[in-house]
């Protein structure tokens, strides 16, 4: 299993995001929980992070969740030829609930239980991961073709979710509370502060600065 798991986009280390390319550099950004209630703000953040990925050496290709809901068979054929995933950012019920309407949680167990995928992603694309994470007001909302309830459990692919954005500027208020409810509800987190990531290659895990 390949995983990189940062607070803030790729991170100081972008290095330790490239060495996990064993073989292609085809990378799928995932956009679906980024600036959920202002689509200009996300065509922005997504053309940034094309960008990013392109300068450090990765082929990245924007692939819509939006498109393949109820379809899990043709987004499992799309997602086919990736080597990677870049999962970004923002509202992770969104996100998550995105993941379960188009089967991309099962594509993405699959494909790691047969190292055949990079999972990377920051902030909510990381916390995706883990088994919870803070169920907070604002994160319910509703969107035109989601279903009404959204789905409050992570992939639990890994046994710890990630408190992003701890002690940083403008987040560090945000970031508190995310810790304090993990720590209210007994879910076992590691707290990263924006440049750091987590990156787990087969048994090796290791927090890089």
């Amino acid at each position: 299993m390949r995983l990189y798991l940062s607070s803030q986009r790729v991170g100081n280390t972008p290095d330790g995001l490239v060495k996990l390319f064993t073989g292609g550099t085809r990378i799928a950004l995932i956009a679906n929980g980024a600036y959920v209630d202002d689509p200009s703000k996300q065509r922005d953040r997504v053309e940034s992070e094309l960008a990013e990925l392109r300068g450090i050496g990765l082929d990245p290709t924007e692939v819509d969740l939006r498109d393949y809901f109820g379809q899990p068979g043709r987004l499992r054929a799309e997602l086919e030829p990736f080597d990677g995933l870049w999962v970004l950012g923002g509202n992770v019920l969104v996100l998550r609930t995105a993941f379960r309407e188009t089967g991309a949680d099962e594509i993405v167990r699959d494909r790691l239980a047969e190292d055949s995928l990079v999972y990377a992603g920051y902030s909510a694309g990381a916390c995706l991961l883990g088994p919870r994470y803070p169920l907070l007001d604002e994160l319910f909302v509703q969107l035109p073709g989601y279903p009404n309830e959204l789905l409050t459990t992570g992939l639990d692919i890994v046994p710890f979710t990630i408190s992003p954005h701890y002690g940083t500027q403008p987040g560090a208020a945000g970031a508190t509370r995310v810790t304090d409810y993990y720590i209210e509800h007994h879910i076992p987190f590691i707290a990263l502060r924006d440049g750091q990531a987590i990156v787990v290659d087969g048994e090796s895990m290791r927090v890089l600065d």
